[in-house]
């Protein structure tokens, strides 16, 4: 029989492939590894499939990984807040209310090597007014921007 239009009804695969090609060839399939990328000043971690040779030829261990966190962490370890490229805002004490932004300095990593749990940012303004406010969370709550 001559190749329809139409979906097959049946539960059964069809004996031969189509006859047509797809119009467009596939994307080419990429691993999606990050790897550290030194050439500017921002110093983060990335998988734009620009990998240097020596990385995928030699050095795969130490240079790629699946995870952008696991990266940076690896070779960025005192600017993981910049090598994770700020991706998502966090919260802070400005001394008398919270407030929120995506770019930090250096010094204000949300990770600190050897303390891993000391932080003056925060996921959520919650978190940040109960940290840091603990003595008037709801007036912290109260003057702090709200997302609109």
């Amino acid at each position: 029989p001559a190749p329809s239009s139409e979906p097959s009804k049946s539960s059964m695969p069809s004996a031969s492939p189509s006859a047509e090609p797809s119009a467009q060839p596939s994307a080419q399939p990429t691993d999606g590894f990050y790897y550290p990328d030194w050439t500017n000043e921002d110093q983060v971690c990335t998988n734009d499939g620009n990998d240097p040779e020596y990385m995928l030829e030699i050095q795969r261990v130490n240079y790629l990984y699946r995870s952008k966190e696991d990266c940076c962490r690896n070779h960025f370890w005192w600017r993981i807040t910049q090598c994770m490229a700020n991706e998502h805002p966090m919260y802070y004490s400005t001394g008398s209310a919270c407030d929120v932004k995506v770019e930090f300095e250096d010094w204000e990593s949300k990770y600190t090597p050897g303390s891993w749990d000391a932080s003056g940012l925060y996921e959520t303004m919650e978190e940040c007014c109960i940290a840091e406010f603990w003595f008037d969370i709801d007036g912290c709550l109260g003057d702090s921007p709200r997302d609109t």
